[in-house]
């Protein structure tokens, strides 16, 4: 059946010369025997010593190989047979190994048997019947074979083996066994496949003729961790049943069936393809049940690492019935019960979601989504449902949806996302009609101030991570209008999400923006411009901003003097007038003709300017009538976190300081 069995044969025939002065020396340059084979082997006999080498052994059924194997023993005559057991050197995974080895032969069986230490492997075959290996603390580096046969490239560095394997007398042979696995640890080296601290109890049996193998795989993996990148799972008691029925077919392996059991935590079953190499062609999941507070850590959380999902709580209840095929989209049908996920950053959350979504489905179907409650960025949207049309290539609203938010309402006529073989691209209108301005700044943290927002977006497109919005937002806020253009958004729930707009201000009442924000009062009115803005992370990183009061606003027009300390710590400023600054502090409000200030904001710098600029500085505040008073920047360039601190303190009510 095997090498060691035609090594046995020879012995015994050998076993005359064992006592004599003759000697015996035989040599193949290769010697197989149903899964073993070995290669360039050397066999001695000389006065009761033998000697055997080989350059190699590889017993693939078995999950054994070694390299350089060097033996000697003594060789003894038994009743019926004869033994012999000696030191033996070898080389395995490239390095050094040594042990004893034994053989025993009798006419009724044949034991060979390998030890080192509290390592045993032992292989016992009879002359009729089943072969048998049997295990004991055997280091998982000794069946590396075995291991990269079932993990296609795999690499064991650590943990230990115990159990046996048998080996039928049939032809083709059926293999079957149960083994232990103690503190395992494996990987492969493009990293997608590890694992660490493994224990399980494993049992297979494995059958049929080459090309045509069956195995069945019953596991239960009770402690470890492991990875299938990109899910990394740390296990937990009471551990995880797994399941498997094997068959090898056109070059591949067919997953007739497999079952993944985690108590309370995550079950799935179904049926897969894979190549030659263990790489997965296909994959459905007959059912998939999974109560996500525990499966989300445990599965999703590390696969979803980097993305807008990477933290999250997450409750409720995620059902389906999913398959998926390499080259092609995933298709089935996820069912989600009350379902809630809070973003840990506060970008998004979602209150009792539930409903069902078809997955690209091979005819057109219509899903549903309900919710009690959601927010983006801390804005709040109450309560509402939508319908949706799926198809192959993705989905559409089969119905307007209206979102009442910000005391207002949020209509999206139409929505579409598609999935093309360039990339994802979303196509949506959206209108916001009468939010409340008040409402906004209470959810984003800033100085509350009055005012109301509508605006019409006829197209909004979306390829990647880039959004892009046609037409334009209106806030009616402080007696005028900003317009809001050209806007452009980038990896909303991403790293670092960055935002683009021109922004155009109209005839802003600026008694009640100051007075808003504490900066000291200002009667008159005000426009402007923030053109090509940028912000990152939601914070400025570019903008052109130019304000001037408006020259054709015939009313009152007066600045305050904590106004003038203000715009004085902005631009560094001082102030010139026809008489002194101590005489000034007896008014309170001062006239005055313009205020014009501009700041191009780049490389963390800002570039100031005001309604003139010579070489002595650029006038912020043109005064008119008497007590006449200017004010006269003279820092150009402002670090931009420190022009923040000033405008910050200028509009808190502490005194700025200027430098």
């Amino acid at each position: 059946m095997a090498p060691m069995r035609h090594l046995a044969c020879l012995l015994v025939a050998a076993l005359p010369l064992a006592n004599a002065e003759a000697a015996l020396r035989v040599r193949a340059d290769r010697v197989r025997a149903g899964a073993v084979e070995i290669g360039e082997a050397a066999l001695a006999i000389e006065a009761g010593a033998l000697a055997f080498s080989a350059a190699r052994v590889d017993a693939a059924d078995f999950g054994l190989a070694a390299r350089a194997l060097r033996w000697q023993c003594a060789l003894e005559t038994t009743a019926g047979g004869y033994r012999c057991s000696g030191t033996a050197t070898m080389r395995r995974d490239g390095a050094s190994a040594r042990g004893t080895l034994s053989i025993e032969r009798s006419a009724d069986v044949t034991n060979v048997a390998l030890a080192d230490g509290r390592a045993r492997a032992a292989w016992t075959t009879p002359a009729r019947g089943d072969a048998e290996l049997g295990l004991t603390r055997v280091p998982l580096r000794w069946l590396a074979p075995l291991l990269a046969r079932y993990v296609p490239g795999a690499i064991a560095s650590d943990g230990a083996i115990d159990g046996t394997i048998t080996i039928g007398a049939d032809d083709p042979p059926r293999t079957k066994g149960k083994l232990a696995l103690d503190d395992v640890a494996f990987d492969t080296p493009d990293g997608t496949l590890a694992a660490a601290g493994l224990d399980a109890q494993v049992s297979f049996e494995t059958g049929g003729a080459p090309g045509a193998r069956r195995c069945g795989i019953d596991a239960k993996l009770e402690r470890g961790a492991w990875l299938v990148a990109p899910v990394y799972v740390e296990l937990a008691e009471p551990g995880v049943a797994l399941a498997l029925d094997v068959v090898e077919r056109d070059g591949g392996y067919a997953v007739t069936s497999w079952r993944w059991d985690d108590p309370e935590t995550l079950v799935a079953q179904g049926s897969a393809a894979l190549d030659s190499d263990g790489s997965a062609t296909r994959i459905d999941l007959a059912t998939l049940d999974a109560p996500l507070d525990r499966a989300y850590p445990r599965y999703a959380k590390s696969a979803l690492a980097g993305t807008a999902f990477a933290d999250l709580e997450v409750e409720g209840r995620l059902r389906g019935t999913l398959g998926w095929t390499r080259g092609e989209r995933v298709a089935g049908v996820v069912e989600l019960d009350e379902v809630t996920a809070h973003d840990a950053r506060g970008r998004f959350a979602i209150d009792a979601l539930s409903g069902r979504l078809p997955l690209s489905p091979p005819r057109a179907e219509t899903g549903s989504l309900r919710w009690r409650s959601a927010s983006i960025h801390r804005i709040p949207i109450a309560g509402g449902a939508l319908s949706l049309r799926a198809d192959p290539d993705g989905y559409a609203l089969a119905a307007p949806l209206e979102l009442s938010t910000l005391e207002g309402t949020v209509r999206i006529p139409s929505l579409e996302y598609r999935r093309r073989r360039e990339g994802q691209r979303v196509a949506a209108s959206i209108e916001l009609v009468d939010l409340s301005v008040a409402a906004l700044t209470r959810a984003l943290g800033w100085t509350e101030f009055g005012g109301r927002l509508s605006g019409t977006i006829p197209a909004l497109r979306s390829e990647g991570d880039v959004v892009a919005f046609d037409g334009g937002l209106t806030l009616s806020v402080f007696g005028g209008q900003i317009r809001v253009g050209d806007l452009a958004l980038e990896r909303a729930f991403g790293v670092a999400p960055s935002l683009a707009a021109d922004v155009a201000i109209e005839d802003l009442d600026l008694a009640a923006l100051t007075n808003t924000f504490s900066f000291g009062s200002i009667e008159g009115r005000l426009d402007g411009r923030i053109g090509a803005l940028r912000l990152v992370d939601w914070r400025p990183v570019a903008f052109d901003l130019a304000l001037r009061t408006d020259d054709a606003y015939d009313g009152r027009k007066r600045i305050s003097q904590r106004a003038v300390d203000s715009l004085s710590a902005v631009g560094g400023a001082g102030v010139a007038a026809g008489i002194q600054r101590s005489v000034l502090k007896v008014f309170d409000t001062f006239p005055y003709g313009a205020i014009g200030l501009t700041c191009r904001l780049a490389n963390n710098v800002c570039t100031m300017g005001g309604l003139d600029s010579d070489s002595g500085g650029y006038t912020i505040v043109r005064g008119a009538g008497l007590p006449r008073l200017t004010v006269v920047g003279h820092q150009r360039r402002v670090d931009w976190p420190v022009l923040v601190a000033r405008l910050r303190a200028a509009t808190e009510g502490t005194a700025p300081v200027v430098e």
